[in-house]
């Protein structure tokens, strides 16, 4: 079964996601009556209204948070204007995205570098810029934090069936430390994890409603993860995983096909934008920068060559007057260098970063002493993102048979946010938030799956 809906409900005109609600169409073995004769029934006004209200609680505690770091450091609540030195809302990145927000009021978006940062986030700064302060751009978070709340319920009940399960799983991103912590204090991260999963969610609905403006929503999400990192260059290569089905109308193939051409629009503009300003046909200089100056500087620490901080300094300071194109090269080539010369170290360090970016404790990026801010809140150790990771893979298995393609599009998700994360160090748990949020669904509908499979 290629999808959880029956072909009645997948053809425009009909009743179309109306039959994830209300099964009155002959159900297949996954949607059979409960014993008894009772058939599972879930409105569709009473699952909007209990996702309304979690998005509600959500964009609140976000909205608090934020108050209550302005509260804290003595800012302005409303345009989170600080004292020098006592600023929450300033991480190491912040110089550069402000750089490069002056740069493309300067010069516009054909005009700007973006070799170093993608447009999305300088441009958010920008338009918030044009209100009157750049941190406005931080009353994004709560609504972002809605929308993602909204859909990690909506995709946690599409997998189990079971409103409690969606329920539960929109509790437990309210508790999750990074989606909270994360969000004032590194942005982009934040923005970039709740994004994902909401376009993820909204793909997902157009391919089973077949409705036009959840097609205009998920592209428009899309675009914009792919704006804030360049993590998500490879989605074209498959997206049609999600999208491919049986019998869809010629509306639904000419949405599909818009949708997944739209993710070339991202990737191809920094392709053409860094050939064109800095003569390298690269879509950033990060990747490069990451090999030679974290990874090689990570195994060279491993193997008792030196500090991690040291090297990584010297790293930095060798390339730094070269020009971008001689710079990236030579990068790429004497990272290319050192890790074919000591291959069984780069392997054992690369699964030594994968393991400790997947199960490092869930806290922030504490600068300023945050950490105070936030000792009651629960944060649990490695165990549990030890048991968490392994419940999203026996997740993925106990789907195979029902949604393959949504399971090879979520491993593929996985193989491309890790393997790039496994070239930093330092990190903790920042570049892999969008997994915990598409994740969490999957994780919290196995025991529901499994209990349907047991009755059958």
């Amino acid at each position: 079964m290629q999808s959880i809906l029956q072909p009645e409900c997948l053809t425009r005109g009909s009743r179309g996601i109306d039959c994830l609600y209300d099964r009155t169409v002959s159900p297949d073995p996954e949607n059979r009556p409960e014993p008894g004769g009772r058939a599972p029934r879930t409105t569709r006004r009473r699952v909007a209204a209990v996702l309304l209200v979690l998005a509600g609680i959500a964009g609140s505690i976000h909205a608090t948070n934020l108050l209550l770091l302005a509260d804290r450091y003595g800012c302005d609540p409303v345009n989170f204007a600080c004292r020098e030195g006592h600023d929450p809302f300033v991480a190491p990145d912040t110089a550069g995205y402000l750089q490069a927000m002056l740069e493309l009021r300067e010069r516009g978006l054909f005009g700007a570098s973006m070799l170093k940062r993608p447009p999305g986030y300088p441009a958010l700064l920008l338009a918030a810029d044009f209100t009157g302060a750049p941190r406005h751009v931080l009353w994004l978070s709560p609504v972002f934090a809605g929308l993602a709340a909204g859909a990690i319920g909506w995709l946690a009940l599409r997998a189990s069936r079971r409103l409690v399960v969606a329920v539960a799983a929109v509790l437990v991103f309210f508790w999750w430390p990074n989606a909270l912590q994360l969000s004032p204090v590194l942005f982009t991260d934040a923005l970039h994890g709740f994004a994902a999963v909401s376009a993820l969610a909204a793909t997902l609905y157009w391919r089973e409603s077949e409705s036009g403006p959840a097609a205009w929503l998920a592209g428009a999400l899309w675009l914009f993860v792919q704006s804030l990192r360049v993590t998500f260059f490879w989605l074209p290569a498959v997206l049609p995983l999600l999208l491919l089905k049986r019998g869809a109308s010629p509306f639904y193939r000419t949405g599909s096909v818009a949708l997944w051409a739209s993710g070339f629009l991202v990737p191809g503009f920094l392709l053409v934008s860094n050939a064109q300003h800095h003569g390298v046909f690269a879509l950033s200089e990060i990747p490069a920068r990451n090999l030679a100056c974290y990874t090689v500087p990570r195994i060279q620490s491993e193997l008792g060559e030196g500090a991690f901080k040291t090297l990584r300094r010297s790293c930095t300071q060798r390339y730094r007057h070269l020009s971008p194109a001689v710079r990236i090269a030579s990068q790429e080539r004497d990272a290319a260098a050192f890790l074919g010369a000591h291959p069984a170290a780069a392997l054992a360090s690369f699964a030594k970063e994968w393991v400790t970016q997947l199960t490092v404790p869930m806290r922030p990026y504490y600068h300023l002493e945050l950490a105070s801010l936030y000792r009651a809140w629960p944060t649990p150790g490695r165990w549990f993102l030890a048991i968490f990771w392994c419940g999203a893979a026996v997740g993925l298995a106990v789907r195979w048979r029902t949604v393959p393609r949504e399971v090879v599009f979520l491993a593929s998700l996985f193989v491309g946010i890790m393997v790039p994360a496994a070239t930093s160090h330092l990190v903790e748990g920042r570049l892999r938030f969008p997994l915990d949020l598409v994740f969490l669904p999957v994780v919290f509908a196995l025991p529901a799956v499994l209990w349907r499979r047991r009755k059958r």
